[in-house]
């Protein structure tokens, strides 16, 4: 019974760590392809008027953030897979921790104003 639950902690771990990176990293470089390979940018308001994060002063500087967090949840989530394939329990735990403190920075950093 014990080792059924450890089972399914572990898995948790690990579905949860490969998948907050996976999400973050789509989610980054999706906004990054839509606004710097489709040149897509109708949906935003970039520019000197627009109110929110200082990144949406322009379309390119709006697109070079999202690609440096696209790349950095990238390398979270090639860290993450190799600790999910060396099975250690504690290495996973680190990389969700990880994981999470990237994501309150992401958070953070959107908050940063123009």
């Amino acid at each position: 019974m014990q080792m059924k639950r450890e089972n399914k902690i572990e898995k948790t771990l690990k579905i949860a760590t490969l998948g907050l990176s996976t999400f973050m990293m789509l989610l980054n470089l999706g906004q990054w392809f839509i606004v710097e390979v489709i040149n897509w940018t109708e949906i935003y308001s970039f520019g000197e008027q627009a109110t929110g994060p200082y990144f949406y002063k322009s379309a390119a500087l709006f697109a070079m953030v999202h690609l440096y967090w696209g790349l950095l949840f990238l390398v979270m989530f090639g860290l993450s897979l190799i600790t999910v394939l060396f099975k250690k329990k504690i290495l996973i735990s680190v990389a969700l921790v990880l994981n999470l403190l990237f994501v309150a920075a992401y958070l953070y950093h959107g908050t940063i104003g123009g």
